[in-house]
């Protein structure tokens, strides 16, 4: 059965720059009129002293005149494959043409003439579209949260915003809705003035336009598609020119029950002959159709024919895409398990599954096509997929057409130049990330960098910035960092360091470690497993969960020594010592208590302070 997929605002946690006083030689606070003033020790946007590859998520793929587009995951950057070259046209922390700082980026898309379009967050954590000309040039703001627009009835506050695209002149064109009235759909070409293709009230069918569903969609000759619901409560496909009067394609009577068809939340596509494909819940489940032409039909849904045999259990909401010979591409679930992308103009055919060769990379293993899962793709205008996917050798973006895959980008393949995004993080337990300083001006943070992944980094009085731990980094003793598992990291002023964490290993039960090391040189240790974590817990961290961590450490003393408590398998604990040579017993479960009694457990709580 069909489940609505809800809206999620990204959350923001990008931080511009980290401040602290600094309180020693070489790292001393600057003093003003008022006394001590903080005084940026990193910023968004630095480089990272770190060596790591693109991964293998990635939240948009598009297709430009020059190449490969596609934005990571975590909307740290806007990468471009070009001539074979990698290379990042927006960072996260890189500021626009006006001035405005980019926090996080998402939805790519480009236009015909090498125009470049992308959704954006802000650092207060507004929407905003920008522009990057063919000249390459710095992002252009289009429009943002707050803006005023002029419409029929007076201005009107922009709200929300849909993922844009981009004509074949360069003109973006957005689904917006206001605080004042439902919405419209706005044309903003370059160097001129907003122009409105329609807006709540325009009449539209029978009845008025009330509201965009989702984002439009643009072809080549500039007539955009969109699914919209009337005032009166019905669902709508249209096509429209700018200028020109809507020409409605499709028409669905309000809802009367759960069973009744409903639009999906999901763009609509068009090829250059004004044939449009669109997603559609139909008795619970969803449905891909095709109309234009005077000729509407479902493509596919639960039940239809799969290629090679069997049925297709389940239509994906992946954004369909629909190429010159009409053919409509979607994701789907086939009887025998299987997930892949396939065309379809009444007969499907494959063009990615899993199970199916990926050229020199092997096999195909895993093909996501629910963008909740991760799902990220585009089809070119020659008919070529580009699919983020996972094959028996290699993972990455793939490129498939004509029945052969290669790989495009690998998950190794080294980021150019990274740099730090953000040093806030909400998946940490309170009091248990950011900056620790130590009295002489060493200080250890945490951040993200390019990519998304996060990492454990410190910094000499010198302002010398190294890498301590890195997520996927090689971990002591075996195993892998975690990244979203570093937590309660402190430094003395000798350099020493230690933190806890998790080396993830096949080999082992997955724990919680505590980890020592020092900056002058010498390995990371693990030094004791402090608890141990549900079986196949992995990186599946819950973003705000503060439990996961049961016991915080002291901070390294000025002698190097830290006490953690350690777990017990009975639940109780017992409060144990390092000094950087011997683990030992302080205090725990049958010891005498001070002023009589004997200790039951041992426990710090999540006050994490500098005392001994």
């Amino acid at each position: 059965m069909y489940t609505p997929r809800r809206a999620t605002a990204r959350l923001l946690t990008i931080s511009l720059v980290l401040c602290l006083a600094l309180f020693a030689s070489g790292g001393g606070a600057v003093r003003g009129a008022g006394g001590l003033e903080g005084r940026v020790a990193v910023r968004s946007g630095d480089p990272a002293p770190v060596s790591i590859g693109v991964g293998s998520r990635f939240d948009s793929i598009a297709m430009a005149s020059d190449g490969l587009l596609f934005i990571d995951a975590s909307g740290s950057a806007l990468f471009q494959r070009r001539a074979g070259e990698l290379r990042i046209l927006v960072h996260a922390g890189d500021a626009g043409a006006s001035g405005a700082t980019i926090a996080s980026l998402r939805a790519v898309a480009a236009g015909a003439d090498g125009t470049i379009v992308f959704l954006a967050l802000l650092p207060d954590r507004r929407e905003a579209i920008f522009r990057i000309g063919p000249e390459r040039g710095l992002p252009e703001e289009v429009v943002v949260v707050q803006d005023t627009l002029e419409l029929r009835d007076g201005p009107a506050t922009v709200g929300v915003l849909d993922p844009p695209v981009v004509d074949a002149e360069g003109a973006v064109i957005a689904s917006i809705r206001f605080f004042e009235v439902p919405g419209a759909i706005i044309r903003f070409p370059r160097g001129a003035a907003p122009q409105i293709v329609i807006e709540t009230g325009d009449p539209l069918g029978t009845g008025e336009f009330s509201a965009p569903f989702a984002a439009p969609a643009v072809n080549a000759s500039g007539r955009i598609a969109f699914t919209a619901s009337l005032g009166t409560g019905e669902g709508v496909v249209c096509t429209v020119a700018p200028g020109e009067t809507p020409v409605l394609l499709a028409f669905f009577p309000p809802p009367a029950g759960p069973l009744s068809p409903v639009l999906t939340s999901d763009p609509p596509a068009i090829n250059d002959a004004g044939q449009v494909a669109f997603l559609l819940v139909n008795r619970g489940t969803v449905r891909v159709h095709s109309t234009g032409g005077g000729f509407s039909f479902l493509v596919a849904g639960p039940g239809s024919s799969a290629p090679g045999g069997g049925k297709f259990t389940e239509i994906t909401e992946f954004r369909p895409a629909i190429d010159a010979a009409g053919r409509v591409l979607f994701g789907g679930v086939r009887s025998n398990g299987k997930k892949g992308f396939y065309l379809s103009n009444g007969i499907a055919s494959t063009l990615a599954e899993e199970g199916m060769p990926a050229g020199p990379s092997g096999t195909f293993v895993k093909v996501e096509t629910d963008p909740a899962s991760g799902a990220a793709a585009a089809l070119g205008p020659d008919g070529v997929l580009h699919l983020a996917a996972s094959a028996t050798a290699a993972e990455g973006i793939f490129s498939v057409g004509a029945g052969i895959a290669a790989l495009e980008v690998g998950s190794d393949e080294p980021i150019p130049g990274p740099r730090f995004v953000s040093f806030l993080d909400p998946r940490v337990p309170p009091a248990g990330g950011g900056p620790s300083l130590a009295p002489g001006g060493l200080m250890i943070f945490d951040a993200r960098v390019t990519g998304g992944r996060r990492g454990l980094f410190a910094r000499d009085r010198s302002g010398t910035i190294r890498a301590v731990a890195l997520d996927g980094g090689v971990a002591p003793d075996g195993g892998q960092f975690v990244g979203d598992r570093f937590t309660y990291a402190s430094i003395n002023d000798g350099g020493t360091f230690a933190f806890l964490g998790e080396a993830l290993d096949p080999s082992r039960p997955p724990a919680i470690s505590l980890f020592y090391g020092s900056i002058d040189g010498g390995p990371v240790r693990r030094v004791v497993d402090t608890e141990s974590l549900p079986a196949g817990a992995g990186q599946s961290v819950t973003p705000g969960s503060g439990d996961r961590v049961k016991g915080a450490p002291s901070r390294v003393n000025r002698m190097g020594q830290i006490a953690v408590p350690v777990a017990q398998p009975d639940g109780t604990s017992v409060l144990m010592g390092y000094d950087g040579t011997t683990l030992f017993r302080i205090a725990g479960p049958g010891d005498p208590a001070p002023g009589g009694g004997i200790v039951t457990t041992a426990f710090t709580g999540s006050l994490f302070t500098g005392q001994p």
